[in-house]
């Protein structure tokens, strides 16, 4: 016996009822589904033709939906007396809340069902490699899971606004404390939101960005990494050097000490730090970042410019659109930070003056338009012998949506220790 795909006839008919007796019950249902949640034909043409009431500014109820529907239409709906028999169904619209919420679990199960299908035809028929099965999977997985139209009554927030109104009155951060003074007193600990750290090769951002990630960890919090830009355990390897104040140098030649070694390894095992290696699409990263959001409390995506596209046939421009808006759309919808070192275009280093600003990243508009912060690395020594900042790593945030400090340029020490990047 053939199975059905999960749906309920009575959701569907106590929806459709709720849509007849009360207008009201109309937009919320149009804000919140689409016709194709119905999974029963007559009432998706039901649906649909209510829908369309709706969005032309017409009343209603069952007396304008039978007049707007032809001879062919009310048959394919069920019928004049199939359709008028339905308000009686439920005797208040009051229940629309939990009948719309199975209308979409329905409609999500189903959804998962077609989607697993054409894995498994993508899998037999293997047209496809593995890792474009699998990411092109995820996305469409994490689509399903999103809600249409969620809406908060403002006194809802009261409590996260009283929240965050004792922390700061208390001189506590709102958020993860990375360890870094000036950094935490200004954004008031890495809260949840998107961070872009931009700079040329060899001005540290990868490094800033592991500083941070560290930082964060020794106070408490849960890091997940994209480690696309190198190996997992080159990744490992920079950040025992950060905790043990060696450099890499230092270890591939046997100049750092077993104590300071072990030290380190102590240190860096106490870390709630997690490294994911393989290379995936901005959508499978929400996959992961979704499978794994009870046990994360940030990510770092190293780096911005080298999320593959989900899509080969995207240009650059647009893979960079995309994967920033999915990175802004993880930032916000599971509440976490999110820290991306992205790249900067060669062009400025043409100037007199080769600091970079926002429009200097690569695919700025998209990133700039996203980004709720962007910190800037600068280093002159790399470009002028006769600094006088040898050492120094200028911090230029350039965008600060979270608290609005963009304050002059930070002057933080280089790169080479635990304590690295710290305030000059």
């Amino acid at each position: 016996m053939k199975k059905l795909p999960p749906y309920s006839k009575e959701v569907e008919q106590a929806i459709l009822a709720c849509m007849l007796l009360d207008e009201n019950a109309v937009a919320k249902v149009v804000s919140e589904a689409s016709v194709e949640y119905f999974y029963n034909p007559p009432h998706q043409y039901l649906a649909r033709t209510i829908f369309e009431l709706f969005k032309n500014r017409k009343p209603v109820d069952v007396v304008t939906v039978l007049s707007s529907m032809t001879d062919e239409e009310l048959q394919k709906s069920g019928g004049v007396e199939y359709i008028s028999s339905l308000v009686d169904i439920i005797p208040t619209v009051s229940v629309l809340p939990y009948y719309l919420e199975k209308l979409r679990e329905f409609w999500q199960l189903r959804q998962v069902i077609g989607i697993a299908f054409d894995a498994q035809v993508k899998a037999y028929e293997h047209t496809e490699d593995v890792a474009q099965i699998a990411a092109d999977m995820g996305r469409r997985l994490a689509d399903v899971c999103k809600t249409r139209g969620t809406v908060y009554d403002i006194g809802m927030l009261s409590d996260k606004l009283y929240e965050r109104f004792d922390k700061f009155t208390s001189k506590e951060t709102v958020g993860f404390k990375c360890g870094i003074p000036r950094i935490d007193s200004i954004f008031s600990g890495i809260q949840p939101g998107f961070y872009i750290i931009g700079g040329r090769p060899h001005m540290g951002k990868s490094s800033f960005s592991m500083r941070i990630a560290g930082g964060m960890g020794r106070n408490g919090a849960r890091g997940l990494i994209f480690q696309f830009d190198g190996s997992v355990e080159g990744y490992a390897e920079k950040m025992l050097c950060q905790i043990g104040g060696f450099s890499r140098f230092d270890l591939t030649f046997g100049k750092a000490t077993a104590n300071a070694f072990t030290a380190a390894m102590g240190k860096l095992d106490s870390l709630n730090i997690r490294i994911v290696g393989e290379r995936m699409d901005a959508f499978g990263i929400r996959a992961k970042v979704q499978a794994e959001r009870e046990n994360i409390d940030y990510i770092v995506v190293d780096q911005m410019h080298t999320i593959p596209s989900a899509n080969p046939k995207d240009d650059e421009i647009k893979r960079l659109t995309v994967n920033a808006q999915v990175m802004k759309g993880i930032a916000v919808d599971f509440g976490i930070p999110v820290i991306a070192p992205a790249q900067v275009n060669r062009t400025v280093e043409k100037g007199s003056d080769k600091r970079p600003f926002a429009s200097d990243l690569k695919g700025s508009g998209a990133l700039e338009e996203e980004a709720d912060v962007i910190m800037l690395l600068y280093r002159d020594e790399f470009y002028n012998d006769k600094t006088a900042d040898e050492g120094i790593t200028e911090v230029d945030i350039c965008k600060n949506k979270l608290t609005e400090i963009c304050p002059k340029p930070l002057k933080l020490t280089k790169p080479e220790s635990w304590d690295i990047f710290g305030e000059v």
